[in-house]
């Protein structure tokens, strides 16, 4: 339960920062910032609470789905909620993946932000110059 509450806890932290942050930066957040306070809070919270990392990305995965499913019209919401979900919970599993295999959570949320700021330029299509 108590990586439910970390992974809700991340999923509020970074909507209310998402938020500040697009508002400041405009959608160059996306593929900047925003990966990287996200993937903080999905594996900097569980550990403080000394709960699962994973459990707590996928619980992410879900609000920001649930989100999606909201904010999004037509065909497209499932498809995006579907997608987002996979992609944190597949973060969530790369994320552990390099906590074992580097022994490092700040490496290993650095990789994950890495990789979530090209999936991000990848589906939100906004390319920076």
């Amino acid at each position: 339960m108590d990586a439910v509450a970390a992974g809700l806890i991340a999923a509020a932290a970074s909507f209310l920062l998402n938020k500040a942050m697009i508002r400041m930066f405009g959608n160059i957040a996306l593929t900047t910032v925003i990966p990287i306070f996200e993937e903080g809070f999905k594996s900097l919270i569980p550990v403080l609470m000394g709960t699962s990392i994973l459990l707590s990305h996928i619980t992410f995965g879900i609000a920001e789905s649930v989100y999606e499913v909201f904010t999004s019209s037509g065909k497209r919401a499932g498809l995006g909620a579907m997608v987002s979900f996979l992609s944190h919970c597949f973060l969530g599993i790369l994320t552990v993946i390099l906590i074992n295999t580097t022994k490092s959570l700040m490496l290993s949320i650095i990789g994950a932000a890495f990789l979530h700021i090209l999936w991000n330029r990848m589906v939100a299509g906004v390319y920076t110059r």
